[in-house]
């Protein structure tokens, strides 16, 4: 499996097969984290945040939840409004 930060022999970076390859496809974009690709994926970016926001700057937690936010909303994932 490869570890981030991996190259190849020719020096260019190791593609992780199955991930998004543009970083505005994730909620983190600077780390690589949370990837908004996939209706599940955004489902399991929106749990994983939640349980690790206090890593964050609260400028850096407001920008990941809007990430998250506008792929649920553009997805069409949410609460039901009842």
């Amino acid at each position: 499996m490869a570890t981030p930060g991996r190259k190849t022999k020719t020096g260019k970076p190791v593609k992780r097969k199955g991930y998004p390859s543009k970083p505005s496809q994730y909620a983190d974009p600077q780390d690589k984290a949370y990837p908004l690709d996939t209706a599940a994926r955004v489902r399991n970016a929106a749990s994983r945040f939640a349980q690790n926001k206090q890593r964050y700057s609260p400028s850096k937690r407001a920008e990941i939840a809007r990430r998250i936010k506008a792929a649920e909303k553009r997805m069409g994932i949410g609460k039901s409004n009842k």
